[in-house]
């Protein structure tokens, strides 16, 4: 005959699940041994070396709100010579070098143009802490960017700015057709024009630095307790893995207004690098979609 088990009694002695009861002296402390798991290091000496070898030098600067804030408003000088409106500042470059993988283009429509909104993966050396707005240019690499504007007044005066690092103007073109080299200069990181294209709107296509913004840290403290062939365990970081954006992602409302007055405190709004672009309830956000032109 069939013997029976029976469920959920903790009296009957043909209890079947005895996960709690021991029938001989020694179960206990079997339950108590320790359990060891097999254990995985990182050779931190090769990880440096392979990403020595397989990186791209960068140039690294460390990100800062600029003290031109407005005490009242909260909001930065258009015309500071630090953060050129932005609100955001940077320190002194640092070589050192980066992994960068997973690169897009990333393009969108928006209005009547295209939005890139390039983003790459980028993994740092092992010391290197890298923070949330920081930027990073690859001074080896040279990429298009293309940018209409509107020519008032005041940009005739003081120029229009280019807020990427120029390295060459391919061509400047009006409705008319293309703007002679006579007709402009580039000083500064500022485009001034002729003044016979007041009120009419100019389309740039430059050559700029590639240079990124440290949009998110993915992995942002990644370490490990090192042990083998050391005397005690050593604490190390390891890589951080960072989300990158293209900067031509952070713009700046327009229209660009300067006054000819010193001194007049020349205010503007600023986009967040880690807030998306694709919002269609805002309009004044630069570029094609909706801020480059006077309402």
């Amino acid at each position: 005959m069939e013997k029976r088990y029976i469920l959920g009694s903790t009296n009957n002695a043909e209890v079947f699940n005895k996960s709690t009861q021991y029938s001989t002296n020694t179960g206990s402390m079997e339950q108590d041994k320790t359990k060891y798991t097999t254990r995985l290091e990182f050779d931190t000496t090769d990880m440096i070396r392979f990403i020595n070898d397989r990186g791209i030098k960068v140039l690294w600067e460390s990100a800062y709100f600029c003290p031109c804030l407005n005490k009242q408003t909260g909001q930065p000088r258009m015309d500071c010579p630090r953060c050129h409106g932005k609100g955001i500042a940077y320190l002194p470059p640092k070589e050192t070098v980066m992994m960068i993988q997973s690169q897009e283009k990333g393009t969108n429509y928006m209005d009547i143009g295209l939005l890139d909104t390039g983003t790459a993966i980028g993994t740092t050396l092992l010391e290197t802490r890298v923070s949330y707005r920081d930027r990073f240019t690859v001074p080896e690499v040279l990429m298009p960017q293309a940018s209409i504007h509107y020519v008032s007044e005041e940009r005739i005066e003081k120029g229009i700015p280019m807020y990427y690092d120029v390295k060459e103007i391919e061509y400047i073109a009006t409705q008319d057709g293309i703007v002679p080299k006579d007709d402009y200069k580039l000083e500064n990181n500022r485009l001034f024009l002729d003044k016979k294209y007041k009120g009419q709107n100019v389309t740039i296509k430059i050559l700029m630095v590639l240079r990124y913004i440290v949009s998110d840290i993915l992995k942002e403290s990644r370490y490990q307790y090192t042990k083998f062939n050391q005397s005690r365990p050593k604490f190390e970081n390891l890589p951080q893995k960072l989300l990158l954006k293209r900067e031509d992602v952070i713009v700046t409302p327009a229209p660009y207004k300067v006054e000819s007055g010193i001194g007049n405190d020349i205010e503007a709004k600023v986009e967040d690098p880690k807030a998306t672009p694709n919002k269609p309830n805002i309009s004044n956000i630069g570029g094609f979609f909706g801020g480059a032109f006077e309402s």
